[in-house]
């Protein structure tokens, strides 16, 4: 398939100004309070509608903006997303966030901020500093939530989050997801509005699963080209370009990971394929800029797919990119 990137960053990214002053008038419908369906053809596209009080996340990890929930393509399911859930503190479906590590890349302001002071965290906002040690498993409070617009059309949702932040940091982050036959795509850009510079590392949480199927024997990940990759836990193994689940997760296990790094330096743009070989069901997830590194993660009912990408701004400066997302049944 030919890559659409070029033309969503120019037609989607550049124009997201003007779509909202000129929007056309909504015309999807909630299928409940805090979900909107999303259509295209053979496809339904649930997104968390993050204005709702009763929204699937409210914690301060993860960002509410284009939080896809379910995907359905000609009646098979392809995210997990149980309904029996933390909301403070679990995510599903495509999960997206900024600021996971804290490194040069990770939330800005945090380790000058005095204990009880305000850092931030693109995506969410404002959140008070308690320790010396940011995690983002650690629950910091929210001092003051960017403010998140959202309007819907049939196939489309589109997001503006705009922080006036603390310390001179500051953003807006301008996001759409749309649908087009079979393939989902979130595009994003986010801009320095602050008078300081700040670097951030964005990656999508991806619980892909396959119409409820355990994680085992029947899924592997495969990469467009040669990699290496560290693997504590032995229930993954290395197959060329792909990785295999040679067993399943146990509860006793609860997750296991691979840590893919040295790809091919001179990619424009990554992807990354999970498929499930027992019932014809794969995703194709692409990043049209290269990724700083790849973790894939699983739990005993889903296997996520994470590609990190690195941004520095400096004030007034923006950065587009787009992440892909195409469901096929074999």
């Amino acid at each position: 398939m030919k890559s659409p990137f070029p033309s969503l960053v120019r037609s989607s990214l550049m124009g997201l100004g003007v779509i909202f002053l000129s929007i056309h008038p909504v015309r999807a419908e909630p299928r409940q309070d805090a979900v909107y369906t999303l259509v295209s053809g053979r496809m339904q596209v649930d997104v968390m509608n993050p204005l709702d009080p009763e929204c699937y996340y409210r914690g301060g990890r993860f960002s509410p903006v284009t939080t896809v929930l379910k995907v359905t393509l000609d009646g098979k399911e392809f995210l997990y997303c149980p309904m029996d859930h933390d909301p403070m503190q679990q995510n599903a479906g495509l999960a997206m966030e900024f600021d996971l590590l804290q490194t040069e890349f990770g939330p800005q302001g945090f380790a000058e901020a005095p204990d009880g002071g305000g850092f931030m965290k693109i995506g969410v906002g404002v959140l008070k500093k308690s320790g010396e040690i940011y995690a983002c498993s650690l629950p910091f409070e929210v001092m003051e939530r960017a403010q998140t617009d959202v309007k819907w059309e049939a196939d489309r949702a589109i997001f503006r989050q705009t922080c006036k932040g603390v310390n001179g940091y500051a953003y807006a982050l301008d996001a759409e997801v749309s649908v087009a036959d079979s393939v989902i795509t979130i595009t994003y850009k986010l801009t320095n509005s602050g008078t300081r510079a700040f670097a951030t590392e964005q990656y999508a949480h991806n619980f892909f699963h396959f119409d409820g199927r355990a994680t085992g024997p029947d899924y592997e990940v495969e990469f467009p080209g040669e990699f290496d990759v560290k693997i504590p836990k032995p229930v993954i193994e290395k197959h060329g370009r792909k990785l295999h689940f040679i067993g399943e997760i146990s509860p006793k296990m609860k997750a296991a990971d691979a840590f893919v790094a040295a790809m091919d330096e001179s990619r424009k743009s990554d992807s990354v394929v999970v498929r499930n070989t027992q019932a014809g069901m794969e995703i194709h997830a692409t990043v049209s800029i290269p990724t700083a590194r790849v973790v894939v993660h699983a739990g005993p009912s889903y296997v996520c797919p994470e590609q990190f990408v690195k941004i520095s701004l400096n004030p007034g400066e923006s950065r587009e990119w787009v992440r892909a997302y195409k469901f096929q049944i074999n």
